[in-house]
């Protein structure tokens, strides 16, 4: 679309799909009993607890740490594909979509992997491996050259797909399993303040260091780096055990001390 319709075109079409999906949601008619009497409650007293539970417990705080490394070096990725896409390889615009596009893929099939590997090697160990073997794949992408080259870039987009896709089925199944239903809001927001916000100062840094070193070197010191990630996982209680459960009780106190090292 961007080639054939320019940049500015194809953005306000995807913000009229974005108006369409609202309009849709509009219509969803669903009974819903009435929310509970709402207890009165200081906002900085519940956004303390949540915070205290995020960094008392091995699972939730290893998650920050892991989930602040991953998501500055994906959001240089983000930016890092496509320069390296359009400098670097010298494809037009039709050719970078579906190379990035690969990457979805890859995250679609990781995610249906989930189910059989957890119950195969557990949950805790998927979400270490998972992305340590996309990070591994994902050292191809830099390869890619004109031609069939580029095909080096697609392998490694779907390797990063498969794992972060693994990954992100994993951990949030073992968040809403594990975390008490009246902290799970406020648990989750804290963790995404941290790793969420950690993607747009990753894809500014993405930027300043392909001006700084190149778009092909900039890409392979950032998939480098995204293998810390796996690592502080692995390092953390959670490299100790099989199962997220083993480290996380429904009154979200910790048991990591209860397991063998």
């Amino acid at each position: 679309m961007i080639q054939a319709l320019g940049a500015a075109l194809t953005v306000l079409l995807d913000v009229v799909s974005f108006l369409v999906s609202a309009a849709c949601t509009a219509f969803v008619r669903a009974p819903e009993p009435d929310p509970a009497p709402a207890v009165t409650r200081r906002l900085r007293t519940e956004l303390a607890e949540g915070m205290r539970f995020v960094f008392r417990v091995p699972f939730t705080r290893v998650l920050v740490v892991a989930g602040i490394i991953g998501n500055f070096t994906l959001g240089a990725w983000s930016t890092l594909g496509l320069l390296f896409l359009y400098r670097a390889v010298g494809l037009s615009a039709a050719a970078v979509t579906p190379l990035l596009a690969a990457g979805a893929i890859g995250a679609i099939v990781g995610s249906l992997s989930a189910g059989p590997l957890v119950r195969r090697f557990g949950d805790a160990r998927v979400i270490w491996v998972a992305p340590a073997v996309g990070a591994a794949v994902a050292q191809v992408a830099p390869l890619a050259r004109p031609g069939w080259g580029v095909a080096c870039f697609a392998v490694g987009a779907v390797g990063l797909g498969a794992g972060l896709g693994l990954f992100n089925v994993c951990v949030r199944a073992a968040v809403q399993s594990n975390i008490p239903g009246h902290l799970l809001g406020r648990v989750t927001a804290s963790i995404r303040v941290f790793t969420r916000g950690a993607w747009p100062l990753g894809a500014l840094a993405g930027g300043w260091l392909a001006g700084a070193v190149g778009a092909r070197v900039a890409l392979v010191s950032v998939l480098v780096a995204f293998a810390a990630a796996p690592l502080v996982i692995f390092l953390s209680p959670v490299g100790r055990v099989r199962s997220l459960e083993q480290l996380v009780s429904s009154g979200g106190e910790t048991v990591a001390d209860k397991v063998p090292g």
